[in-house]
C-alpha cells in the first residue's frame, strides 16, 4: 500500500499509518534505531503471555562504543 500526504511531521505520518493498519501490534522503528534480532518476537511473546496493551522497555543510545543516554521505548498493542 502506498499512502501519499503532504509533509506534516512524523507524528502525523504515524497517525495516518495507525488509521490504515490492520495488524494486531504496532511498533515504530525510527531510522536511527537498532533492535537486536529477536526483540520484537520476544516482546510479542511477553504481550501475549500477559495479555498486555502496552510494553515499555529500556533502551540505550550510543556513539561508537560509549553509551550516552538510557531511555524507555514503548510498544503499543
Amino acid at each position: 500500500m502506498i499512502i501519499t500526504q503532504r509533509n506534516r511531521g512524523a507524528s502525523e505520518a504515524r497517525n495516518t499509518w495507525i488509521k490504515y493498519s490492520n495488524g494486531e501490534f504496532i511498533y515504530f522503528l525510527d531510522s536511527e534505531d537498532f533492535l537486536d534480532k529477536n526483540t520484537l518476537f520476544e516482546l510479542y511473546k511477553y504481550a501475549i503471555k500477559y495479555n498486555l496493551d502496552n510494553i515499555y522497555f529500556k533502551l540505550s543510545s550510543f556513539t561508537n562504543n560509549d553509551i550516552i543516554k538510557n531511555d524507555v521505548k514503548k510498544l503499543i498493542i
